[in-house]
């Protein structure tokens, strides 16, 4: 943090290449989220040229996880730079504005109101400080976005960790917030999602896990509402609609990129999971410009 004189200016220049994912926060799957009075939240990919400033003092509090790349946040005394794994709070009542500040900013953000729920706000002093795990609230924010288009239970799993890690971030719970054996669980998730084209089963995922494949079996029924395999299978369809939707590549660079060797067992797996072929979804929802593989 460095001390210096800013004067801040309501601004909001939002590049066109910035991609952002905001939360549904409607009632059911986002509960536990707007029970604790966060309105507005999502994950943000931005570019240079990105920049919000906030003159009139804000109602609502703010929190910001850098991810990845960089940002600075000034206020108008002090000036934070944000790199990965930085955490910083803003309470309601501080004018702010917040950009880019290298190549490009990955960013986790909420807007809360203020509650009793939040009292590591009520000194009205901005917290900034190193994330305690950064990367277990960019999975489940990621993995909340993504679960609310299908799976509402998954949903509000991911919404009670990510109220659990932003009140252990503020100091306001116990570490660790998770059992070990769902702890476990979560970094096998974590796992297949980074490694989707890897040869998964049922023995490699339960020595991932430290566990009995039973003991998998019953943790991931109870808690994300499928099989493992299931939990696997998900992922790659995940994966492979993104890469349909995002990139040109050839189904069979996509099938080999989410772990099928063989072009027909992935399509008959996709259609399986979404009801349409790869080559009809690709049609409904076609993809930008993009290198072909």
């Amino acid at each position: 943090m460095a001390n210096k004189s800013n004067k801040i200016r309501n601004i909001s220049n939002i590049p066109g290449e910035c991609q952002e994912s905001y939360f549904d926060l409607a009632p059911g799957a986002a509960g536990p989220l707007v029970v604790h009075g966060i309105t507005f939240a999502g994950v943000s990919r931005l570019v240079p040229g990105y920049r919000i400033g906030q003159a009139l003092p804000p109602r609502r509090h703010m929190i910001i996880i850098t991810c990845a790349g960089a940002g600075t946040l000034e206020t108008a005394s002090d000036s934070y730079s944000l790199g990965p794994g930085s955490f910083i709070a803003v309470p309601a009542g501080i004018p702010c504005g917040w950009a880019v500040a290298g190549d490009n900013w990955k960013i986790v953000w909420f807007y809360l109101q203020p509650k009793p729920c939040w009292r590591a706000f009520e000194s009205g002093t901005i917290i900034s400080k190193a994330a305690y795990d950064f990367r277990y609230i960019e999975s489940a924010a990621e993995y909340f976005v993504v679960s609310t288009g299908g799976d509402p239970t998954l949903a509000l799993f991911y919404a009670q960790i990510m109220v659990h890690l932003l009140l252990r971030e503020l100091g306001q719970a116990a570490v660790p917030v998770l059992p070990e054996p769902l702890t476990r669980l979560y970094e096998v998730y974590n796992a297949v999602k980074a490694q989707v084209r890897r040869n998964w089963n049922t023995d490699s995922l339960a020595l991932r896990a430290g566990m009995s494949k039973s003991t998998l079996q019953r943790l991931a029924l109870k808690h994300f509402g499928m099989t493992p395999w299931q939990m696997v299978i998900r992922l790659r369809m995940e994966q492979a609609a993104l890469l349909l939707t995002k990139t040109g590549y050839q189904l069979k660079s996509i099938a080999a990129w989410c772990g099928y060797s063989d072009q027909f067992i992935f399509s008959t797996a996709f259609r399986r999971h979404f009801g349409v072929s790869p080559s009809a979804y690709r049609a409904a929802k076609p993809p930008g410009p993009a290198k072909k593989r």
